[in-house]
């Protein structure tokens, strides 16, 4: 059995890798600019969201700490769903 990968899928996800810098710098940025409010400012936020700009503010959580678990998570999705893909064009 020969499977195919479809072409345009593949440059989705080559597409995706592109942004993946700009992205994270685009969200650290916000997220910085959230967690320096947060300290000087009584606290707005509360719970997970409290926890992610403690993080932030002690750089356990930098942008390339984010570019990579973004890309990770990008990888696994493609993954899946290239495979979904090829199943779907090859039964068809």
């Amino acid at each position: 059995m020969r499977f195919v990968i479809n072409p345009l899928y593949v440059f989705c996800i080559l597409c995706c890798h592109r942004y993946i810098p700009d992205a994270s710098r685009a969200v650290m940025e916000v997220l910085n600019e959230m967690a320096s409010d947060h300290e000087s400012k009584r606290q707005r936020y509360n719970g997970e969201d409290a926890e992610l700009l403690k993080k932030v503010a002690s750089q356990d959580i930098t942008e390339v700490t984010l570019r990579e678990n973004l890309a990770q998570y990008v990888e696994q999705v493609n993954s899946q769903a290239l495979f979904q893909q090829t199943m779907l064009y090859n039964s068809g």
